[in-house]
């Protein structure tokens, strides 16, 4: 599960800013409420706001923070299309009863979602499908929009040879981004816990 080390730096940052912010708020909180007992005219309600106002500034700048840190990154190939495939699925059992179908909308979803950009894909560029134990030697390089535009991925090749490929444009051994299709297609369990 990939949010898990987002979710830890979350409050790590909420932490690094808290202690900045609240330790501000606190001291001038706690310098309002010792002067309300002595018959200062803000009321106690005033100082609980500031120190509320404190933990919303921090928590605010450490959830910037890491959103400019992660949308920094650049993105890495570290999903292949079968393990996305049986994630949208649900199942790695592609011919079970009604997962042809789920199947053959997942390679349509991907292509879509690459089109639009909202994916980022590589492939091997170079080698026959045949020839799996040769891919490794061909690097993985960007699959651009156009190309998704012209091709798509075959559902029958698909099943004979799981690491997919492009019908014509010689791309082979498909590769997405983790980080990237848990946006689309997060698992129920992710949900809970995304920002």
């Amino acid at each position: 599960m990939q949010n898990i080390p987002y979710l830890r730096d979350y409050f790590a940052a909420v932490w690094e800013y808290g202690q900045k912010w609240l330790t501000g708020s606190v001291l001038i909180s706690a310098a309002g409420m010792m002067a309300n007992f002595l018959s200062s005219p803000l009321p106690a309600w005033f100082w609980i706001l500031v120190l509320s106002f404190g933990i919303s500034i921090a928590q605010f700048k450490a959830y910037t923070s890491i959103r400019e840190r992660v949308g920094s990154t650049a993105p890495i190939a570290n999903l292949p299309l079968d393990g996305l495939v049986s994630r949208i699925v649900g199942s790695a059992d592609y011919v079970a009863t009604g997962n042809p179908a789920k199947v053959s909308d997942a390679l349509l979803a991907i292509r879509q979602a690459a089109i639009f950009g909202q994916i980022k894909s590589w492939g091997r560029s170079g080698a026959e499908p045949a020839s799996n134990e040769r891919l490794l030697h061909y690097p993985l390089t960007e699959i651009g929009k156009d190309s998704w535009a012209r091709e798509n991925i075959d559902y029958l090749d698909f099943l004979s040879n799981r690491r997919g490929g492009l019908d014509d444009s010689k791309f082979y051994d498909l590769y997405f981004n983790q980080a990237e299709t848990d946006v689309l297609w997060p698992t129920s369990r992710d949900r809970l816990f995304r920002f």
